[in-house]
């Protein structure tokens, strides 16, 4: 008799890019990671904002983590 396959656990995140206005002509790259089940944002400025967010979350988001680990991420 076959065993039933383990639940797989997955996470949702949108991202959102933007360019923000600094004035005098600059602009600079903002961003926002949310995730979709809980709406809760993690925001950046610098592309290793990002990454670092999702590195994190992913030791966060481990087999033997719990659920409500993404508030414990920032």
């Amino acid at each position: 008799m076959r065993k039933p396959a383990p639940a797989v656990v997955s996470h949702l995140f949108t991202v959102r890019l933007w360019f923000e206005d600094l004035g005098e002509g600059r602009r600079e790259w903002r961003g926002e990671v949310r995730d979709v089940a809980t709406g809760h944002q993690h925001f950046f400025r610098e592309w290793d904002g990002m990454v670092g967010f999702f590195k994190v979350a992913c030791l966060a988001f481990g087999p033997d983590a719990p659920i409500d680990n993404l508030e414990r991420v920032e």
